[in-house]
C-alpha cells in the first residue's frame, strides 16, 4: 500500500515537471519580431522599386510604395533601436531578384517584412508602438506594388 502511494505520487510529480517543462518551452518559443530582417527586406525591396519605368501607372505606383517604405523603415529602425536589434541601415542590400522580376520580388520582400513583425509578440511598449506605426505603411507599399504589378501585365498585353 505505501508502495503504491510512492508510486503514484512519484509518476504526479514527474508529470508536473514535464508540464512545467512544457509550458516554459512554449513560452521561450514564442517568437519576437526581427526587426534587422524587415529593416533587410524593405531595403531591398525599395530597391527594387526605385528602378525608372516609362509606365506612368509602373512609375506612380512604385514611387507611392517608396514614400510608404521609407516611412515603415523609419518606424522599424526606432523599433529595433529599442529592443536593442541592430538597424543595419549602412548595410548593402540585396539586389539579386531571385528568378522573379523586380516588381515580383519586390513584393515578396514586402510581405516577409510585414511577416516578421505582424505574427510576433512584442514586449517592449515603446518597440510596441514603433511596430504598430509600421504596419499600415508596410501594408500601403503592398497594395501599390500590386497596382504597379497589375499596371505591368496590362503593359504587356
Amino acid at each position: 500500500m505505501l508502495s503504491t502511494i510512492v508510486r503514484r505520487s512519484s509518476v504526479l510529480m514527474l508529470g508536473a515537471m514535464l508540464l512545467v517543462s512544457s509550458i516554459s518551452s512554449i513560452a521561450s518559443a514564442q517568437t519576437v519580431p526581427n526587426y534587422t530582417q524587415s529593416i533587410r527586406d524593405l531595403r531591398s525591396a525599395r530597391y527594387f522599386l526605385n528602378q525608372p519605368d516609362r509606365n506612368p501607372g509602373i512609375q506612380q505606383n512604385t514611387s507611392l510604395a517608396i514614400g510608404a517604405i521609407d516611412q515603415a523603415l523609419n518606424q522599424l529602425v526606432g523599433a529595433a533601436n529599442s529592443v536593442g536589434q541592430p538597424a543595419n541601415m549602412s548595410e548593402p542590400v540585396n539586389t539579386n531578384p531571385g528568378g522573379q522580376g523586380r516588381l515580383h520580388r519586390a513584393m515578396t520582400l514586402i510581405m516577409s517584412a510585414r511577416s516578421n513583425i505582424v505574427y510576433a509578440k512584442e514586449a517592449d511598449p515603446n518597440a510596441h508602438s514603433y511596430r504598430q506605426s509600421a504596419i499600415t505603411p508596410i501594408s500601403q507599399a503592398a497594395t501599390y506594388t500590386k497596382r504597379a504589378i497589375t499596371a505591368s501585365h496590362r503593359d504587356a498585353s
